[in-house]
């Protein structure tokens, strides 16, 4: 059965909306959420096994969808338009570089472990590892991680070849990856603006075109009243003078 096109368009207008999806998970989660905090108090045995802090983190996370949903309606109000219009635009390029860039940090990561989990608690094991390296990545505790591994120059190259392909290389890139998606946002609003002041300009263009054409033909109107005029008086003069 094929659906009107109305109907068609309505759906995929307001049913699938991003915006409208994501309030909808939000309430979904704020009624588990509800329903854990109930359940803890009512229920025996910490409400179906589940504990307070599940019910506390629901309802979290459905307060953060909540919020994260107002960003729809920051999309049409200077200056908030630029920045909101640039991370959903820039943030997919950034995710799909940053999972792709995910097996060499993890690489990083084992291999810190395996060489320096005995001298500091920094590579105790995969997730100090791994925080460690993501701090690393933003500029702190470079030169404390450094003099914890206690491996000589070994500990040294690690740090320093991180370093050099993370934030010199990868960090740079979704540094730029925002940048131009700032930047193309910016053009197409200047873009925006700038045929909008034209289609104004055009539009008053044309009223003005319109108004001196109306002037000239009521000109042109009045010119031939006149000689209208002038010729029934003249025409009347000579009847007079033929009496």
């Amino acid at each position: 059965v094929r659906f009107p096109r109305r109907m068609r368009s309505l759906v995929s207008q307001s049913l699938f909306n991003r915006s409208i999806a994501l309030e909808t998970c939000a309430n979904l989660v704020l009624f588990v959420g509800c329903l854990a905090s109930i359940s803890w108090q009512v229920l025996p045995q910490e409400g179906f096994g589940l504990g307070r802090n599940f019910a506390r983190g629901l309802n979290g996370f459905g307060c953060f969808l909540i919020w994260a949903s107002l960003g729809r309606h920051m999309t049409n109000l200077p200056p908030y338009d630029v920045a909101f219009r640039a991370i959903s635009r820039g943030l997919p390029v950034v995710l799909q570089f940053a999972v792709g860039s995910a097996p060499l940090l993890m690489g990083f990561t084992t291999l810190g472990v395996a060489l320096f989990a005995e001298e500091t608690e920094k590579f105790k094991n995969l997730e100090n590892g791994f925080l460690t390296l993501f701090s690393v990545m933003n500029g702190d505790i470079i030169f404390e991680s450094a003099r914890d591994m206690k491996r000589g120059i070994i500990g040294h190259v690690y740090i320093i070849i991180f370093v050099v392909i993370f934030v010199y290389t990868i960090i740079s890139t979704f540094v730029s990856i925002m940048q131009k998606a700032f930047a193309e946002i910016e053009s197409e609003k200047r873009q925006h603006e700038s045929s909008s002041i034209r289609h104004i300009e055009d539009e008053d263009d044309n009223k003005n075109t319109r108004m001196r054409k109306t002037n000239d033909e009521e000109e042109t109107t009045k010119r031939e009243l006149s000689a209208i005029k002038d010729a029934l008086a003249s025409l009347e003069r000579s009847i007079v003078i033929a009496r």
